[in-house]
């Protein structure tokens, strides 16, 4: 199969993915979708790159002297020096039989000139921001001979003043065949150049490591280099440590000694044996990309997958941790109604009688009597049962919203512990890839707030336990009330007929002091058993029925945040699409090219 046929089929095959034919969004990551809509178009540049020539991208920091070394290639000031980066622009230099040149907008206009006509325009809009957000590319031609197979790019240097410098140095990678990373020998070993480092490395593209300005630093070349093979070996196939400022004044000059020093020749040696197998390095190029650009996509798709899986996960220990906390909550409550009305309720009214019982003498007469039976009356009538009722109802009411908001705030304090478990379980399964796990975790304060608030991940972006919280857990919270209609649970007519038949007993009678003793205790008891047997029943039905209500809704509204409204049945078939196309993706990989 011809490196053609394969993106071709590639093409094809992309086609397939079910993350990119779904009638609703996914809950993951946004971006995930937005780097597989990015494959898409680098399979359209790849296709390109078949009909066009190699193409060495200069590529690196701010002041490496990348346009240095491009006039060296070259072989004469193609490229001013102080151009490139005030102007964020690509420049792309090739082979042309005049010198002619095109500043290419993003309006579709083209601004076409000789060379000198088009520096003289970069240079009068230097600094001019306006003018150069719309410039997309710079393309000069001149008839080199050093450039008739080869075309060399210098891109914005990464470490650039504007955020859209850096973006326009990325996208030009996957258009490239070899890349010349290059380092400035002042500054080696900065962490962030590493991670740019890994972000090209990812495109499968071959990274050559040149450490410029050899000529203003103490160390040796050997030393240099040997330090980068150390560091970055693994992403860099070679390394040359140059100083292009020589090189180019000893090409100018024909000073060959200062050429011989600047150590350029090895590095041009190298550059020629790839010019002479440029067909060779062209195609194994674009397979190396191809296969890189199937990895990330098999990624893009397993960490998709991998997040469903966790949601699901999620969802079912949502659904027994409120069930446990539901149960809890029940128990704890009834527990607590059936001891206050066996151990609390009407028992210091009881006690306030007795004691008062007791303090009647041989003399006391039918008037202190009354006195107490009157009091019974007070106390064993509806109205005060009922201002007890409501007082405890209310001491539930608070007790109930306290510990639905502890298993609340339980609840986000485990979908937080569980949802960092998995992102340090997915960088951890992932770190060895070549693919930069930026790329499927994405940092900022805006990638956690516009991931979070969607509910879209779960399975890479920081914050989504706030968000669940925010848009879920704490309204619900807030919400939790058994409410405040007391006969709803309690209606008054319920206890009358009870309460005053048993008081009425006490009103009538010549009783002794001892049977008034065993007529307030069997009053009481009676009294709290109707209590027990009207009011416990209904007062826990209600109980019962708005926990549950509570339960269903909680667990529900996670569902919908956390899923998108995606059912479990749903994302589970979806599952199923996923590692099927992965299996595809993998037989894919296997399909070799002829070059």
């Amino acid at each position: 199969m011809s490196v053609l046929e394969k993106i071709q089929n590639l093409q094809k095959t992309f086609s397939m993915s079910p993350l990119c034919s779904l009638d609703k969004s996914l809950p993951i990551h946004p971006d995930i979708i937005q780097q597989l809509q990015s494959f898409r178009n680098e399979t359209d540049i790849l296709m390109e790159k078949c009909y066009h020539p190699l193409k060495i991208v200069l590529m690196g920091e701010v002041k490496a002297g990348k346009s240095t070394l491009l006039n060296v290639f070259a072989g004469e000031a193609v490229s001013p020096t102080n151009v490139t980066e005030t102007t964020a622009s690509i420049i792309e230099v090739k082979h042309s039989n005049q010198k002619k040149g095109s500043i290419i907008r993003k309006v579709n206009e083209t601004i076409d000139g000789s060379t000198d006509e088009i520096y003289e325009i970069l240079s009068a809009n230097k600094g001019n921001q306006d003018f150069f957000s719309d410039v997309s590319e710079v393309k000069l031609g001149f008839p080199l001979a050093n450039l008739q197979k080869l075309y060399l790019v210098d891109t914005p240097g990464i470490a650039t003043v504007t955020a859209s410098n850096e973006k326009t140095a990325k996208g030009y990678i996957q258009n490239s065949d070899v890349v010349l990373w290059v380092f400035n020998g002042h500054h080696l070993g900065q962490q962030d150049i590493e991670e740019e480092l890994t972000n090209v490395k990812s495109y499968g593209k071959p990274i050559i490591a040149v450490i410029n300005r050899l000529d203003e630093i103490d160390g040796s070349a050997e030393e240099l280099e040997g330090y980068i093979e150390d560091q970055l070996g693994f992403m860099i196939d070679e390394v040359f440590a140059i100083s292009a400022y020589q090189a180019f004044e000893g090409t100018l000059h024909g000073d060959q000694e200062l050429l011989e020093e600047s150590r350029f020749p090895a590095l041009l040696s190298y550059l020629d044996t790839i010019e002479k197998e440029d067909k060779q390095v062209h195609l194994q190029s674009i397979s190396s990309s191809i296969n890189a650009l199937v990895e990330k996509e098999r990624l893009n798709h397993q960490i998709a997958n991998d997040t469903i899986t966790f949601l699901l996960q999620t969802m079912e220990r949502r659904k027994e941790e409120i069930k446990y906390h539901n149960d809890s909550i029940q128990k704890k409550i009834k527990m607590e109604l059936q001891s206050w009305v066996s151990t609390h309720l009407l028992e210091d009214e009881k006690r306030n009688l007795l004691r008062e019982l007791e303090g009647l003498g041989m003399m006391s007469g039918k008037a202190s009597y009354e006195s107490i039976s009157s009091q019974m009356n007070h106390y064993l009538s509806s109205e005060y049962i009922l201002e007890m009722l409501e007082r405890k109802f209310s001491e539930i009411n608070t007790s109930f919203q306290q510990q639905w908001n502890q298993a609340v705030e339980t609840i986000g304090e485990k979908i937080n512990i569980e949802e960092e478990e998995f992102r340090k379980g997915q960088i951890q399964l992932y770190q060895d890839t070549d693919v930069p796990l930026e790329v499927y975790f994405p940092q900022g304060e805006n990638a956690v707030a516009d991931g979070a608030i969607k509910g879209a991940a779960i399975g890479g972006a920081y914050g989504v336990a706030a968000a669940t919280y925010a848009a879920v857990l704490g309204p619900s919270a807030a919400g939790v009330t058994l409410g405040a209609a007391m006969g709803a649970v309690m209606p008054p007519v319920l206890l009358i007929g009870a309460v005053t038949g048993i008081a009425a007993k006490l009103v009538f009678g010549n009783k002794k002091k001892n049977e008034y003793r065993v007529e307030i205790i069997r009053a009481v008891d009676e009294t709290k058993q109707k209590v027990s047997n009207v009011f416990l029943p209904a007062m826990l039905d209600q109980l019962e029925n708005e926990s549950n209500r509570i339960a269903n809704n909680l667990y529900d509204q996670l569902c919908e945040f956390i899923s998108q409204g995606w059912t479990a049945e749903e994302l589970r078939d979806v599952q199923q699409k996923i590692n099927a196309y992965n299996t595809s993706l993998v037989r894919f990989e296997r399909v070799g090219v002829s070059f």
